[in-house]
């Protein structure tokens, strides 16, 4: 029997109680990062639905995105230095670089897609209803997983990294249908799957984040084949 994976991460009643404000502000930096990607998801989202985009919004949040980026490099500097943080609270600390790369890089993803839509949108292209249809699945299933991964920096469940992987095995599959439907196209437009290649890109990375809260948390960071036979436990 499976003993239960508990986190090994405490965000108070250490020596110094700065250094727990510290890990709360880095934390709460991480998550206005992942709120403005899912943000900018969103606008993505309501350009395929027939909107119009936003760019200067657009621009903004990506620039919002990447000021947060260095500010959590800033403040990891910091919180080492002063407060010479061992064992797993340096092991959280250090965890924090590869999501925020992720995060940036949704940011980016999601930005460079709404600029791809609403230049083909411009173009006269008209996307298919099951092309248009199926992206946004896409969309969907990725703001929610990285909404899961995102939660569990506060709120650690084992568990959570199951489902995650399974959406983004959903993601997948949706993936190679929309490549194989514009393959059966006569003159696929070339920036269509550009779009869907980004898009399971993004999933890869809600993907990555999840994993490494885990191992933030717990201190290991399972391959898939583990995370599918739910054991969470190995490397």
């Amino acid at each position: 029997m499976t003993k239960e994976l508990k986190s090994t991460i405490e965000f108070s009643g250490h020596v110094s109680g700065k250094y727990d404000e510290s890990a709360q502000a880095l934390i709460a930096k991480l998550e206005a990062m992942g709120q403005s990607a899912d943000g900018l998801f969103d606008m993505l989202r309501l350009v395929l639905e027939g909107s119009s985009a936003d760019l200067a919004l657009v621009k903004k949040t990506d620039k919002d995105i990447n000021q947060l980026e260095y500010d959590v490099v800033a403040d990891l500097q910091v919180m080492i230095g002063n407060y010479s943080p061992a064992l797993d609270e340096l092991r959280f600390l250090l965890s924090t670089m590869p999501i925020v790369i992720s995060l940036e890089r949704l940011g980016d993803i999601a930005k460079a897609n709404i600029k791809r839509c609403t230049k083909i949108k411009e173009e006269g292209v008209v996307f298919s209803a099951t092309f248009n249809q199926e992206l946004l699945k896409m969309i969907a299933i990725t703001r929610h997983m990285l909404d899961s991964a995102m939660a569990c920096l506060h709120r650690f469940d084992a568990s959570m990294l199951q489902s995650v992987l399974a959406e983004d095995d959903q993601v997948d599959a949706l993936y190679l249908s929309l490549m194989t439907l514009l393959t059966k196209q006569p003159q696929p437009y070339p920036m269509l799957p550009i779009l869907v290649k980004n898009m399971e890109r993004a999933a890869d990375h809600a993907l990555d984040i999840a994993r490494t809260v885990h191992y933030a948390h717990v201190g290991k960071r399972p391959k898939k084949k583990h995370i599918r036979a739910g054991n969470v436990h190995t490397i």
